[in-house]
């Protein structure tokens, strides 16, 4: 059957930056932003970081090239293991570029809304030598200076399983964006004769600091830096997982209608009052465009 264009998600929310900053003469540079919410300014989804979602024919987890694992006639239908506040073990098999939109029209500690764009590219083979990820965050759409950048590499393992390792949010401005550099090892592993797949993982950053905010309302400093996920594939082309960002609990899902259609991705984060003031609920759209598609 002929296999259609592959679609990739990548969403991860970041920080609030309509103000430049939350006090203070700029004239001395704030100290680096670290965690989910510095400063108050909500960071959401993945920290405008860096969770690549992929639905790519033979990479994701429920897929031709893992025996024993459920497969679709066309397995590029599949919206399999994708989540969005924490990052996966699983790679591509292709070479591609990709754009995403994603937001929340409430942000933690505050009602304004926000919204941020992501723009990459990646090449290789993770189940050879190593696929990349490279991807510029846009911080706020309503201005074009708020960047960093997020790097990915990932590499198969074993039969089932899958490792990546990650930087993210690199080289953002503290008086723009309230994200700090993060560092993380996953590991993922789809359940032989399941539509189930897991991922477990330890990282620095977002998945260990929480903001100054949670902290000056009685919260905790630090959470755990292990996070995971647990993800089901109900349906080819609809997912949804159970996640622990290191931090708190979420919950997410990734829906693609049609072969050639954006995914579509929505969720809610900070479910518990471990961090943050409410939870908070996210949307994303994201689309791929596949050059060499694999045989």
């Amino acid at each position: 059957m002929k296999r259609y264009l592959l679609v990739l998600v990548v969403l991860a929310t970041a920080s609030m930056s309509i103000a430049q900053s939350d006090g203070g003469p700029r004239g001395k540079k704030p100290k680096k932003a670290k965690g989910n919410h510095s400063n108050g300014r909500t960071q959401l989804g993945f920290a405008g970081s860096s969770s690549v979602l992929y639905s790519v024919d033979l990479a994701n987890p429920v897929s031709a090239d893992v025996p024993g694992i459920a497969t679709a006639e066309n397995s590029s239908s599949r919206v399999t293991s994708t989540t969005l506040m924490t990052p996966t073990g699983w790679g591509s098999r292709e070479t591609f570029a990709f754009a995403t939109v994603g937001g929340t029209p409430t942000q933690v500690y505050n009602d304004k809304p926000d919204l941020l764009g992501q723009f990459g590219a990646g090449f290789g083979d993770y189940t050879k030598w190593a696929s990349v990820v490279g991807i510029l965050n846009v911080n706020d759409l309503s201005k074009f200076n708020n960047l960093s950048a997020s790097i990915i590499a990932s590499r198969k393992v074993g039969t089932n399983g899958s490792v990546s390792v990650g930087a993210l949010h690199l080289f953002a401005d503290a008086w723009l964006t309230d994200a700090g550099e993060s560092f993380y090892a996953a590991y993922s592993h789809a359940i032989r004769n399941s539509k189930f797949s897991y991922t477990v993982g330890i990282g620095s950053g977002r998945f260990y600091d929480n903001s100054e905010k949670d902290i000056e309302t009685g919260k905790k400093a630090h959470g755990t830096a292990v996070f995971g996920s647990l993800a089901y594939s109900i349906t080819n082309n609809v997912n949804v997982s159970a996640e622990w960002t290191g931090l708190n609990l979420a919950m997410s899902s990734s829906v693609r209608i049609k072969p050639k259609w954006p995914v579509l991705t929505f969720g809610v984060s900070d479910i518990t009052r471990l961090s943050g003031d409410k939870p908070t609920f996210y949307a994303g759209l994201g689309q791929a465009l596949v050059f060499n598609r694999k045989k």
